[in-house]
């Protein structure tokens, strides 16, 4: 079939992590089921397989998703998405929306090898389908990593697949029994160990791996496409022990497509704080204006100390800084003896005071608004909230010796502390600087686009 089906693998061991990362919050679900949604909004792929090593709650899926038979008939739907090492096959409604996607659920038949046995699981079980008579399985599949929350499938990438498999003088069905035929284990041996293969006449005519490349070399063979067929070689590799995914890609005849070196859509999260990097960046894009979180668990700490060295760092970027600061023991802008003091004494619910120098707004209420909001209603490019224990995500706690184990929020919603004491958390759950590290905090901050500029 010529259509393009879509394959996310999500049943690493997250070891990195310390936890599974399909199931980790994202947006308004987790990263498995924004990563579905984005990829069927992005693109109208005829067939969807999800490669998972545990049942999948239905509560984690987005829409309505229900099992069929081997014959395609309905059965009563059960509590949890159950995969197999023979694929198992659903049908699935994404939410406000009248399309109905056939979608296998497949689980590693080489456990704990890595994301070449997801790859293999996955290419093998749709092909064992295909060659039992399912024609509507299509031949190629973009085949995704979990853990890119950014990746939405690259137009470039598919139109170097079209142009090279839909035209009729290029596509060769035919050589899917070639391809097969010249995978044995010494061959692909040889073929894995190759740091790149360019003449591949003599495997077959049609490619079987669409390669993003970046300009630095780098491959993403977790945003590739490939050939159904490539299951087979897969799992011969998987047999002699090979677990690289670039062992798959130097035994297969592959095109090349030359990427963006920093392009967000291929970067992933394989590390907690790397996870706390993106969740950042994601939420800061949705925001009007983009803060970080300067807070400590006591006055007298350090903040104002961090949140000024920031400004100035952040401010000779280029960038206009904006500081939200709360005040529990309240204060006073407008002086008894002022014009716009008196105007307060007389019941103003706002006074508003403008000069050459700029201009000065105070409100009058019972309520107290949240330092985001006030946040959003200023006119910079970034904005620096100093509080204590309030504050919204990201956040830069502060610590001094003598209370270092009395951190001012949970520890997920630290992205980095400062401190003149040793390092209180492990480097992979935030970053630690001292106070003298100010221009290396504000690098930092700049460098992972935490702000979400970009």
């Amino acid at each position: 079939m010529t259509g393009l089906g879509c394959m996310m693998v999500a049943g690493g061991m997250s070891t990195r992590m310390g936890r599974d990362k399909a199931s980790l919050p994202w947006m308004d679900g987790t990263l498995l089921s924004s990563l579905a949604m984005r990829a069927v909004r992005s693109y109208s792929f005829t067939h969807l397989c999800v490669v998972i090593n545990r049942p999948l709650a239905k509560t984690e899926w987005p829409g309505r998703v229900w099992p069929v038979t081997k014959s395609g008939g309905l059965l009563r739907g059960d509590a949890c998405i159950v995969p197999t090492t023979e694929g198992r096959m659903y049908r699935w409604q994404p939410p406000d929306s009248e399309r109905i996607i056939s979608m296998l659920v497949v689980s590693d038949r080489f456990k704990a090898c890595g994301p070449l046995a997801g790859v293999e699981a996955g290419l093998r079980a749709i092909t064992a389908i295909a060659d039992a008579g399912d024609t509507a399985l299509p031949d190629y599949y973009l085949t995704v990593s979990v853990d890119m929350p950014f990746y939405e499938p690259d137009p470039i990438v598919i139109a170097q697949w079209k142009e090279n498999t839909l035209a009729p003088d290029t596509t060769n069905t035919s050589n899917v029994a070639n391809i097969a035929n010249t995978s044995s284990a010494s061959n692909i041996s040889s073929a894995a160990n190759a740091s790149n293969i360019t003449d591949t006449s003599n495997v077959c005519d049609t490619p079987y791996s669409f390669m993003p490349r970046q300009a630095d070399g780098r491959l993403q063979p977790l945003a590739a496409i490939y050939h159904r067929q490539c299951g087979k070689i897969a799992g011969r590799l998987l047999e002699t022990g090979e677990r690289r995914m670039q062992s798959l890609v130097a035994a297969v005849p592959t095109v090349y497509v030359p990427i963006s070196s920093d392009n967000r859509r291929y970067r992933n999260v394989n590390t907690p704080l790397a996870y706390k990097e993106a969740l950042a960046y994601a939420i800061n894009r949705t925001r009007t204006v983009p803060i970080v979180t300067v807070t400590a668990n006591r006055s007298k700490t350090g903040k104002t100390r961090v949140a000024t060295e920031l400004i100035r760092q952040l401010t000779s970027q280029g960038m206009k800084v904006g500081l939200v600061k709360s005040d529990g023991h309240g204060f006073t802008m407008d002086y008894a003896d002022t014009d716009t003091g008196k105007a307060t004494a007389a019941g103003a619910t706002a006074v508003a005071i403008s000069g050459p120098n700029g201009y000065a707004l105070l409100h009058h209420t019972p309520s107290k608004d949240s330092l985001l909001t006030l946040a959003q209603g200023m006119k910079v490019d970034v904005a620096l909230l100093e509080s204590r224990h309030h504050g919204s995500f990201p956040k830069i706690a502060v610590l001094r010796q003598g209370h270092m184990e009395e951190l001012p929020c949970e520890p997920q919603e630290i992205l980095a502390i400062v401190s003149d004491g040793p390092r209180p958390l492990p480097e992979t759950a935030c970053r630690y600087f001292s106070f003298d590290e100010g221009d290396a905090l504000a690098t930092w901050l700049l460098e992972q686009d935490i702000f979400g500029r970009r």
